[in-house]
């Protein structure tokens, strides 16, 4: 998750008037699949009561390189706070963001294992650490921080989103849905959300709820170029050629070079045979 379905490849069997097509299955999608979103920042420390003064400036300065993309200084920082309280849960957290940024998927484990470690009810960490055994396809841990996530805050919407990701990658798509449901319940705004069931009903053949989920992520989100492609080929597996095209073409002019736009020409070309 890094994002949807990035560890996925399925394929789509579209039937075009007699014409069987292929339609490469990798998807992405936008916040929330983030290991826990932002660093936490000392004036809003959720773990402790920080009394070293000069390891909460060290976090606050970590937490100002992360938000520019300087990850590395944003570690340098971090690890200064930890030097100075070895028990600063939210440095290790931070610090293990960062390393999940740069994609060192090993040390950032190892600084949210220590995060939860000094705090067992760290529910940000918990979800960093499920997002990489999600990576790491080891999705029944993954399952297992997520839901622990939920069991310490039952209203984190991020929890459920990532663990409706991992059911579905797991191909327990009834799970999935009622996940990612869950999580448009309290965040009704959540346009991944709405996306990432559409996928999966799409991936049950249940085709009409999957447009309507569509449809609503592109009303949440217009400018999301891959739900455009992925409601095309709904509208195509239908034979609704005509909104099949339209979505296409708003497909390949959002993202003309994404790696699914050859896809989207094939499909149109075939259509228009």
């Amino acid at each position: 998750m890094r994002r949807w379905m990035n560890n996925m490849s399925r394929w789509l069997m579209v039937l075009l008037g007699g014409l069987l097509v292929l339609v490469a299955c990798v998807a992405t999608a936008s916040s929330p699949s983030s290991p826990g979103g932002r660093p936490v920042a000392s004036g809003g420390a959720k773990t402790q009561e920080v009394k070293n003064s000069a390891a909460e400036a060290y976090l606050n300065r970590g937490v100002a390189y992360y938000v520019k993309g300087d990850l590395d200084r944003a570690i340098q920082n971090f690890t200064k706070a930890i030097e100075l309280d070895p028990r600063y849960a939210d440095a290790y957290y931070n610090r293990g963001l960062a390393y999940y940024r740069k994609g060192d998927l090993n040390r950032a484990i190892e600084d949210y294992n220590r995060a939860i470690k000094l705090n067992s009810r760290y529910a940000e960490a918990y979800i960093g650490r499920g997002i990489i055994h999600s990576d790491k396809d080891d999705l029944d841990r993954a399952i297992q921080d997520f839901t622990k996530a939920i069991e310490l805050d039952p209203r984190y919407v991020v929890a459920y989103y990532n663990r409706g990701v991992a059911y579905a990658q797991k191909g327990d798509l009834d799970r999935a849905i009622r996940d990612f449901t869950k999580a448009i319940e309290l965040d009704p705004w959540n346009s991944a959300a709405y996306y990432s069931r559409g996928m999966t009903y799409a991936g049950k053949n249940d085709l009409n709820r999957a447009i309507q989920d569509y449809t609503k992520a592109i009303e949440l989100n217009p400018r999301h170029a891959e739900v455009y492609f992925f409601r095309g080929a709904a509208y195509a597996a239908k034979r609704d050629f005509v909104h099949a095209a339209l979505d296409l073409r708003r497909f390949l002019e959002l993202a003309p070079n994404h790696p699914l736009a050859e896809d989207a020409r094939e499909l149109l070309r075939r259509m228009r045979r």
